[in-house]
């Protein structure tokens, strides 16, 4: 995922600050305040914008659906439209 920060100080600031989460020394909340206060937030979008990026792009709901940010309890029920077959499907007659 690409993350944007504010600032190149704030991006040094998260970045030091995540290192500490990673090594159990911060908190969720306080990495989660850290998170607000230094990364670019996303914009809002209304259903028309939605409608004709879709559009746009050619994609249906279901593939914008798994490229969208979403939150982890929203996942595994992501994961369940973007299943991928573990080895390449060939058409009968072309293998």
């Amino acid at each position: 995922m690409i993350v944007r920060h504010k600032s190149d100080a704030m991006a040094s600031v998260h970045e030091a600050i995540a290192d500490l989460h990673g090594h159990g020394m911060v908190n969720k909340a306080t990495m989660r305040h850290f998170d607000k206060l230094c990364l670019v937030g996303v914009p809002a979008y209304s259903a028309e914008e939605i409608r004709a990026l879709r559009e746009r792009l050619n994609i249906s709901q279901n593939v914008l659906a798994c490229c969208r940010l979403s939150s982890a309890s929203q996942k595994p029920d992501m994961a369940n439209l973007c299943n991928v077959p573990e080895e390449p499907v060939v058409a009968k007659g072309l293998a």
